[in-house]
């Protein structure tokens, strides 16, 4: 069986969970487990979609803007990653992600984008976003196959590391999979 886990923190640590661990055990006849295939993983989790989004984040408006906002305002740079954790939390509770992903933009964020770039609307229409984002008062507004694209370079490398462990021969009978994760 295969369970993605992260190990537990030492307690009154905080933890970001940036990468996905997976392990192989096996049911013995005894009912206990015995390790097949040792811990293995990658930096899939959820602090790899998190640069996605901040990736993103500068493809949209520009890495002058994302970065202007981390050092004028640390505290509405943090707020902005914090609002995509919310949407982040919401959509890992969902099946599948409809309808736009609305997120609060801070009046500092609002402010270096009319500088930089002119104007946010007039801005956003200028680049491959343009039928995908959009800006009403302060709320950004993100298509879901946007966001979702968010998650898939990290799930494909999940996926991919899965395959070669399913290839592997100590695998032929298996027949129980459990995982667990969530992109926090």
């Amino acid at each position: 069986m295969i369970a993605g886990s992260q190990s537990s923190p030492k307690p009154g640590t905080v933890r970001k969970h940036g990468t996905v661990d997976i392990t192989v055990h096996q049911r013995q006849r005894d009912e206990t487990l015995e390790e097949v295939i040792p811990p293995s993983g990658g930096p899939w989790g959820g602090t790899a979609v998190d640069q996605a989004f901040l990736d993103f984040m500068k493809d949209l408006f520009g890495a002058d803007v994302i970065d202007g906002l981390k050092e004028e305002d640390l505290e509405d740079y943090f707020h902005l990653l914090h609002e995509f954790e919310i949407r982040k939390d919401q959509s890992n509770q969902k099946e599948t992600i409809t309808g736009d992903i609305v997120m609060q933009m801070s009046v500092t964020l609002m402010d270096l984008i009319k500088k930089l770039r002119g104007g946010i609307s007039s801005h956003i229409k200028t680049t491959k976003y343009k039928d995908f984002v959009s800006v009403e008062v302060q709320r950004l507004h993100i298509k879901a196959e946007i966001f979702r694209d968010l998650f898939k370079s990290t799930i494909d490398k999940l996926i991919q590391h899965l395959r070669k462990i399913f290839e592997k021969p100590e695998l032929y009978d298996l027949k129980n999979v459990i995982m667990g994760w969530r992109f926090f």
